[in-house]
């Protein structure tokens, strides 16, 4: 498998303020003393959330003897299980569908998915440099991801990875809304391929 995951879930080991959307409701400093509580009643709460865990076993699963596509399979397990247990400690309730305006770059293996899941034809691109890719991406900004249905996923079993590991800490989930007036935003202009 690429190792491209074993390296996002490295970032996100070493740095779980990633998943803090910068919507300020309030001052930074307040909201970032919000975020690390959050952090550490997590750590404390799973010792999936503890420095380096996160890494140590995406790093094995990306080491295994297996093919592609069980190592993948493996991720987005494990991805399922830090969302489950970070969950309890976000701003996220069911039905939150705020981030689902922030356009994704997804591979091409979720693209596939994503079509079989919702029977929608795939159309195949070529190759372009990342920065095509991003400013390509930028014109959808604030638009409802087209498999939002009444503030659902209708392919959350096979949303993609960026889907199921994004998290606020935030106290409230519209902060991560396109738009919200709750303070600047930084990370519009950082999309992850």
């Amino acid at each position: 498998m690429n190792t491209d995951s074993s390296a996002f879930f490295s970032d996100v080991a070493s740095c779980p303020t990633a998943f803090a959307t910068k919507n300020l409701p309030r001052s930074a400093e307040s909201l970032e003393i919000v975020v690390e509580r959050r952090i550490q009643a997590a750590i404390h709460d799973h010792p999936l959330m503890a420095p380096n865990a996160l890494e140590r076993k995406s790093t094995l699963i990306a080491q295994e003897n297996a093919s592609i596509a069980t190592k993948r399979r493996k991720i987005f397990e494990l991805a399922d299980e830090f969302n489950r247990v970070l969950q309890p400690h976000t701003a996220f309730q069911n039905g939150c569908s705020h981030c689902c305006s922030l356009p994704t770059l997804i591979y091409r293996f979720e693209a596939e998915r994503l079509a079989k899941a919702s029977g929608r034809r795939l159309t195949p691109m070529s190759f372009r440099p990342r920065e095509v890719v991003v400013n390509a991406a930028r014109r959808f900004y604030g638009q409802p991801c087209p498999f939002l249905v009444n503030n659902h996923c209708s392919v959350y079993n096979d949303r993609p990875l960026i889907c199921r590991l994004h998290h606020s800490l935030n106290d409230d989930a519209t902060e991560c809304k396109y738009g919200s007036t709750a303070g600047a935003t930084t990370g519009q202009s950082d999309f992850r391929s």
